[in-house]
């Protein structure tokens, strides 16, 4: 995908994963927060942080995987990050976690 999106845009691949991961984080950190209208994060403020299409593309990737892991309790889809995930990138994506801990709300 990586390489994909770095050919449609015309961007160096580390530039797009740079990109990506910084996105991704962003995002992460909003459901954290839960920032929004009434805390409905997904329901306020996700539409206008991530643009519309992305918005629209979002929801489709949560109905997606409301289809295709219903079933699955959260910590079984937590195993495929340790399973695939390298461990000391894993560190880092909690020590981040823990940053926004210690952060006021937005």
């Amino acid at each position: 995908m990586i390489e994909e999106i770095a050919a449609e845009t015309e961007l160096d691949p580390e530039k797009v994963q740079q990109i990506v991961d910084l996105a991704l984080a962003h995002l992460h950190r909003g459901f954290h927060e839960r920032h929004g209208q009434n805390g409905d994060y997904v329901g306020g403020a996700l539409a206008l942080d991530l643009g519309m299409r992305a918005y629209l593309h979002f929801i489709g990737i949560v109905l997606c995987l409301m289809k295709d892991y219903l079933l699955e309790e959260p910590g079984e889809f937590a195993e495929y990050g340790n399973r695939i995930v390298p461990r000391n990138i894993h560190d880092e994506v909690i020590a981040e976690m823990e940053a926004w801990r210690k952060r006021e709300p937005r």
